[in-house]
């Protein structure tokens, strides 16, 4: 009896943590969430699927100040869902307060998302004016 209390036990502590990871309204897309949200699936280490579900939940777009990652990562197979986080808002990027330049490679450190015209000054004391942002947010900015 007690083996089978226990089994009970794991499987609602199991669907608990799937009920977490499953906060936000369900999507394919970021067009099936709000303006100011975007479709992120959060990375499990262990997949159901060799090519994962396609799916994800609405989650919040990082705002002004917020840490985020510069470079942006959607999931497999699914161009139109983030993986793990959502970008900035619209109108900022993600970039670093200082930019290690080595070669083709730019490390940045603390990155936050911030409005575009801090971007180019911090881009012109930082990193060569050919990694200014591209007019597409999304292309380099990441959430956190």
């Amino acid at each position: 009896m007690t083996t089978l209390k226990y089994c009970l036990l794991g499987l609602v502590i199991l669907f608990v943590i799937e009920a977490v990871h499953s906060l936000g309204e369900s999507c394919i897309s970021s067009s099936d969430c709000a303006d100011t949200e975007c479709c992120v699936e959060v990375e499990r280490r262990v997949r159901r699927f060799i090519f994962g579900s396609s799916k994800g939940t609405c989650q919040a777009r990082r705002y002004q100040g917020q840490a985020c990652h510069v470079f942006l990562v959607h999931a497999f197979g699914n161009p139109n869902l983030y993986m793990n986080y959502c970008p900035c808002e619209e109108g900022l990027f993600c970039h670093g307060d200082t930019v290690d330049v080595h070669g083709s490679q730019h490390v940045h450190h603390n990155p936050k998302c911030i409005p575009a015209a801090e971007v180019s000054t911090a881009q012109a004391q930082n990193t060569p004016s050919s990694t200014l942002p591209p007019s597409n947010p999304e292309v380099i900015s990441a959430g956190f």
